[in-house]
């Protein structure tokens, strides 16, 4: 403690020194270096206008165009209505014939489980639901795509990708119905909570290792080749905190000659994959720009951000049907053959009631997934900083979605924001920021 003491006292004596050697010297003049000043010359496009900005890249569409992509645009609204009454035309079918019942009789009598009789009637039903709805699917997804020119795929192509997915589907279908019914048997009051549950960690594990682990079985991708587009996507991932090792391009081009990019993978998998059109029809700006938009998504954790959001919405259509279904069997069971709601011969009532819900429900879900992508595009411009490469790329895929919808129907159908309103964004960051070296002297808008 002594020594502790005398340590401070020499310190305050030595400050107290030198405060007072301070005072007794002279004042001395500071050192001084010449300053060269000369004037800045104005930034160029210092009167840039944002709106007339938007209008012009907008006006490089063609009418003929924009009237293919509006067409395109309204009749993909028309189908997802068409998609969801063929659900329920097929559920009333099974139901009002009682077929549901004799495929749940079937399943009895193969086994005893209720696990497996449950599993046994899910197949069935998710195998007749895919023959029924094919020529829809191959309407949708072969000819009408072939008739807008955005699929490149060739029947047998199509054909192989159709069975491939449809049996993914009947797998993961299989797994999710067997695990629900699992649950309505194990908590019959409470089994559309832990349903939701169960279908947001679905949702998690599909969403983060789709990329990594499905895609691969329709894609093949190939490491991007050293150059400058590898350098600059490495120098923006290192910006981003974004890993930067796996970057991947991937023959998209296959499909369609549609444009897109992704960052996706968690535990060490983590990649950036391009498609290949992208190298095919994009500059390095606008790829840049895209890139650092779907980093966006990366750094914001929107993968997870927005799980429970989709949980709460899943929540309230569970909590739906679960009400729904118990007034409806009480009304038509017998009609149907139907028992309580633990029977999978009511598989197809719980279906017809989900498809209602979000039918209904997708103001909201497109609402949640345009916020989103908001988001992702205002991180972009701030890591790219390449507004007008931004706004180019929306108008390469011009001709298969509408760049203007009216508001209402961009709420209602639009899972992303319109290509006005991202140009429009991407405009008025120029204009924020026009008076900086790089802006200024960048790319010009028309």
């Amino acid at each position: 403690m002594k020594k502790f003491c005398l340590t401070i006292l020499l310190m305050l004596c030595a400050l107290a020194f030198g405060q007072a050697c301070a005072q007794a010297l002279p004042p001395k003049a500071a050192p001084t270096v010449p300053v060269a000043v000369s004037t800045l010359a104005p930034p160029a496009n210092s009167t840039f206008n944002a709106q007339q900005a938007t209008k012009a890249y907008l006006a490089e569409v063609s009418p003929a165009e924009r009237a293919k992509a509006a067409a395109f645009a309204s009749g993909n609204h028309w189908l997802m209505l068409a998609d969801a009454l063929a659900g329920l035309a097929i559920a009333a079918l099974l139901l009002f014939t009682r077929l549901s019942a004799r495929m749940r009789d079937l399943a009895t009598r193969l086994t005893r489980s209720p696990s497996l009789q449950s599993a046994i009637y899910a197949l069935e039903f998710l195998a007749i639901v895919t023959i029924l709805t094919f020529p829809l699917s191959f309407y949708e997804d072969f000819v009408r795509r072939h008739a807008y020119g955005i699929s490149n795929l060739s029947l047998n192509q199509w054909l192989g990708e159709f069975a491939l997915s449809s049996g993914l589907g009947l797998v993961g279908g299989v797994i999710f119905i067997t695990v629900v019914y699992g649950l309505i048997r194990a908590t019959p009051r409470f089994w559309w909570a832990w349903s939701t549950v169960i279908a947001v960690c679905f949702l998690a594990f599909v969403t983060l290792i789709g990329p990594v682990y499905i895609l691969p079985l329709f894609n093949t991708s190939v490491p991007l080749k050293p150059g400058p587009l590898r350098s600059a996507i490495v120098q923006l991932a290192d910006a981003n905190g974004v890993p930067s090792d796996r970057i991947f391009v991937v023959n998209t081009s296959k499909q369609s000659d549609l444009l897109n990019a992704n960052v996706s993978g968690l535990f060490g998998t983590t990649r950036i994959s391009l498609d290949d059109t992208l190298l095919k029809r994009c500059t390095t700006r606008e790829i840049i720009a895209v890139v650092a938009h779907e980093m966006g998504h990366y750094v914001l954790d929107h993968s997870l951000m927005i799980l429970p959001w989709l949980g709460l919405i899943l929540l309230i259509g569970f909590g739906f049907v679960a009400v729904s279904y118990g007034g409806l069997v009480r009304l038509l069971g017998r009609l149907w053959d139907l028992r309580e709601i633990v029977d999978p011969a009511g598989l197809p009532l719980l279906y017809a009631l989900f498809l209602v819900y979000m039918l209904l429900a997708t103001p909201a879900l497109n609402t949640l997934s345009r916020t989103i992508e908001a988001q992702a595009d205002i991180f972009g411009l701030n890591a790219a900083r390449q507004p007008d490469a931004f706004a180019k790329f929306f108008l390469l895929d011009a001709g298969v979605d509408d760049l203007t919808p009216s508001p209402l129907e961009e709420f209602l159908f639009w899972n992303h924001p319109s290509a006005a309103q991202r140009i429009a964004v991407a405009m008025r960051w120029k204009a924020a920021h026009i008076h900086d070296p790089d802006i200024a002297n960048g790319p010009a808008s028309p």
